[in-house]
């Protein structure tokens, strides 16, 4: 990777910082996040760069596409093994206005509170045991 970096010139726009215990404070250093696995069940660290205000860039890799949602608000998904289309979506988000990356982040992070909080997971367990529960009556 270090290779590529200085092959293409970019030593300037990429750091490659090691293990770190203190994600968030990684998150606030960055303008977006990628995750470009080619299968990820449900993609934690996804959740975790959205509800810090990031936009993402996901391989359509499962958990990620319920996670970011389809609509292109809170983050980008592209095609599994297409490296043109990655390059193209982390590219929009780097010449993305700093506003309208700032709005995705928002939009992003709101997504997170409002499907994947403690309360509505809890919420949702509970209506599985209920129509189960109403089902074997």
């Amino acid at each position: 990777m270090k290779q590529l970096v200085k092959h293409y010139g970019i030593e300037d726009r990429v750091e490659f910082i090691g293990l770190s215990d203190d994600t968030a404070q990684l998150y606030r250093q960055v303008d977006g996040f990628v995750l470009s696995s080619a299968w990820e069940g449900y993609g934690l660290v996804v959740a975790e760069a959205m509800s810090s205000e990031l936009p993402v860039v996901v391989t359509d890799s499962g958990g990620p596409r319920e996670i970011v949602g389809s609509d292109g608000s809170s983050g980008l998904i592209v095609p599994i093994k297409d490296p043109l289309a990655l390059a193209n979506a982390l590219i929009s988000i780097e010449k993305m206005p700093a506003h309208e990356r700032e709005k995705m982040g928002a939009i992003a992070r709101t997504r997170i509170q409002e499907k994947f909080s403690l309360n509505e997971i809890v919420t949702q367990w509970e209506n599985i045991y209920t129509e189960l529960k109403n089902k074997n009556k």
